[in-house]
């Protein structure tokens, strides 16, 4: 089954081409045509392994034929390039809207640009000891939380046992200025009062800061558990536990849930219902897990038990079951009495 694009406007001959090829791309993504065959379709000078990443970012075959993405505009400048806007959907509801760049090459085939690779050439990039330091041009740089993520890293590559990452880090002052880093005009974390965060990628070696700092351990966490078989309300608790959240540590996350307990519902998890802004469930109830491990049955070992376990639903509760001894049913009382055994006042 083939992919739609719907086209808002009308289109002349020549823009209609642009948005076949845009079309045939996405089908062939799903198709399992191969990465180095997709590579060849994009120029990028800063991703080496998946150039196309930021356009689906973890969207499934599924989500595109349930909500194919809906082309808005096409425009050509006066240098030959092609711009088109297009929103991508869950439902009803808008999660971005992005727009693309192509070119054609001499023998008149359309490639893509990567926008991140052309629009990051405005930050300034700072070089030490083999790792990248990007900044954006309203942040300034922090050699202090350079040196504190150099440090950091050694000491994940050492918890982790794993080689040392000799990572890239883009330093940007909030999540508009990471929405213009990728030509996004639009992203539903735009809505949220809480405008920083952060993004690994772990292939690439590469994670971006919201929080005008270079120093993100959350994400640098994520950059060593990437070769882990883990549900993902491990892979995030575990980040959260050893790395925060939101600038926060562990504990005030989970504080805060204990502070009014009664009001809580556990029993439909891993369905990841938000706390508030800042906290969520897989953040503090994934990290709430990790800590027990840890600290309760078995040290380190057990945590690594838990991230290979699986990523499927069915993976989470077997591997809750096998490591606390607790049924599906019985994780609400469960994860209240250990808050309250831990953060009861």
């Amino acid at each position: 089954m083939k992919l739609e694009v719907v086209v808002e406007e009308k289109l002349t001959a020549e823009k209609q081409s642009v948005v076949d090829f845009i079309e045939g791309y996405i089908n062939s993504v799903f198709d399992s045509t191969s990465l180095q065959e997709r590579n060849n379709q994009w120029e990028s000078s800063l991703l080496y392994y998946m150039q196309d990443r930021f356009l689906f970012q973890g969207q499934s075959k599924e989500s595109f034929l349930n909500n194919p993405p809906k082309v808005l505009g096409v425009r050509k400048d006066s240098l030959g390039s092609y711009f088109v806007n297009i929103l991508f959907s869950r439902g009803e509801v808008p999660i971005k809207i992005m727009e693309m760049k192509l070119q054609k090459d001499p023998h008149n085939r359309f490639y893509f640009i990567d926008r991140f690779s052309e629009n990051i050439k405005r930050y300034n990039l700072f070089e030490r000891d083999g790792y990248q330091f990007y900044y954006s041009p309203t942040c300034v740089r922090d050699t202090i939380a350079e040196t504190k993520a150099i440090e950091y890293n050694q000491r994940l590559s050492d918890y982790f046992e794993r080689p040392l990452k000799r990572f890239r880090v883009v330093v940007c002052s909030n999540i508009d200025e990471y929405n213009v880093l990728h030509s996004l005009k639009y992203t539903d974390g735009q809505n949220l009062d809480y405008q920083g965060g952060g993004l690994a990628v772990p292939d690439e070696d590469l994670y971006f800061s919201m929080d005008s700092s270079p120093y993100y351990p959350h994400e640098m966490v994520h950059l060593y558990t990437s070769h882990f078989e883990d549900f993902y309300w491990f892979d995030e608790g575990l980040a959260t536990y050893l790395g925060g959240s939101v600038g926060y540590d562990l504990d005030y996350h989970l504080q805060k849930i204990a502070d009014s307990l009664d009001q809580f519902d556990f029993s439909d998890i891993p369905q990841n219902d938000r706390v508030d802004e800042m906290t969520t469930y897989k953040y503090a109830i994934g990290g709430l897990f990790i800590k027990l491990a840890n600290e309760e049955y078995g040290g380190k070992e057990t945590i690594f038990k838990l991230m290979n376990y699986g990523k499927k639903k069915e993976d989470f509760f077997a591997a809750l079951k096998e490591v606390f001894g607790v049924e599906k049913e019985e994780l609400d009382v469960f994860i209240k009495a250990k808050i309250k055994e831990h953060y009861s006042k």
